[in-house]
């Protein structure tokens, strides 16, 4: 793990950019999983499922395919990165 001081009167200006960042972040997972939840139910198939299938070149690259892919991956990408913003600790002490 990384440390980064910085003077303790900026603490609370991070603290609240973080937890803002994180929010936002929820937003725009929950609203890809809703919008994948609609693929998957639409064409009966699984996110893991679909993504198996398109990486193998079963599907074509329809501009419907290439939303589900951007959506998959993109939210796991904010996922990643909501994992991280949730470890930052401030005074040595978890954020939590």
């Amino acid at each position: 793990m990384s440390t980064l001081v910085v003077d303790e009167a900026v603490v609370p200006v991070v603290r609240r950019s973080i937890e803002l960042e994180k929010a936002r972040i929820r937003r725009k997972v929950d609203a890809y999983a809703e919008e994948l939840r609609a693929l998957e139910n639409g064409y009966s198939m699984s996110s893991t499922e679909f993504t198996n299938r398109y990486g193998a070149g079963e599907l074509g690259d329809d501009e419907h395919w290439m939303r589900w892919e951007f959506l998959h991956c993109t939210r796991g990408e904010l996922e990643r990165r909501l994992t991280l913003l949730e470890q930052v600790g401030y005074d040595g002490q978890n954020a939590s």
